[in-house]
């Protein structure tokens, strides 16, 4: 009996050791580690480049995204920073594959301030930041 006694102390000493030692070394690898996890909003993936602006005119413009998955989209836009009045309808934009939005109704020689929020289906939207882009002068 003596003997089986022993043998659980020693294991529960074993037991308290193993505990802080994995503990500690849990500790040490999160900061060695920690420099290099990336970690990401639920539902937030990358994109090719930011938004990028083409055919501008005195009315309009293209924003074009290349998202690395499917997600939903819409842009918002204002005359001033952070001020969005006019919002695109909600789309759908393949993983992977260039997604063009027109913009059009917009005021000649005019600067304009837009964002990109998105989501994945079922997730929150995210805000991605805010630029900005100046139609061209009326013709005259």
């Amino acid at each position: 009996m003596g003997n089986r006694c022993k043998q659980l102390n020693s294991i529960s000493l074993w037991l308290k050791f193993s505990r802080k030692f994995i503990l500690i070394l849990g500790l040490i690898g999160i900061l060695v580690f920690s420099p290099f996890i990336q970690v990401h909003a639920l539902g937030e993936i990358t994109f090719t480049a930011q938004e990028l602006v083409g055919r501008p005119t005195a009315s309009s413009i293209t924003l074009l995204v290349i998202p690395d998955s499917e997600i939903e989209l819409f842009y918002e836009l204002g005359t001033a920073p952070g001020d969005y009045s006019i919002q695109t309808e909600i789309q759908v934009a393949p993983g992977g594959q260039p997604h063009e939005t027109l913009i059009d109704g917009l005021e000649a020689n005019t600067r304009y301030y837009y964002r990109m929020q998105y989501c994945q289906p079922g997730l929150d939207w995210i805000e991605r930041p805010e630029h900005s882009f100046q139609t061209q002068r009326s013709q005259g």
